[in-house]
């Protein structure tokens, strides 16, 4: 019978996404591994007006990537504003 041999050749990255606001000059974030954008949005909302997300790869903290920024401005701005956007940059 043939040996089975298993290739980790792809590893799949461990992402997720943290919201975080300003609050009376003090930075604050959730403690929550968000798995969306989305979700992490609706975390930031009712903190108010000053909240963003950013993502965390393993340990390493970054910003997001445009595509990411897009779709977050989109749920924050609502599809009008993406539209309007995209004509402009046409």
């Amino acid at each position: 019978m043939p040996e089975l041999r298993v290739y980790r050749s792809y590893r799949v990255p461990n992402i997720y996404y943290a919201a975080a606001w300003t609050d009376s000059w003090h930075h604050r974030h959730c403690l929550h591994k968000h798995k969306t954008l989305i979700e992490a949005a609706e975390c930031a909302m009712p903190n108010g007006a000053a909240w963003y997300i950013f993502a965390i790869e393993g340990t390493m903290f970054r910003q997001l990537t445009r595509a990411e920024e897009r779709a977050l401005n989109e749920f924050r701005f609502g599809p009008e504003w993406a539209a309007k956007q995209r004509r402009d940059n046409q």
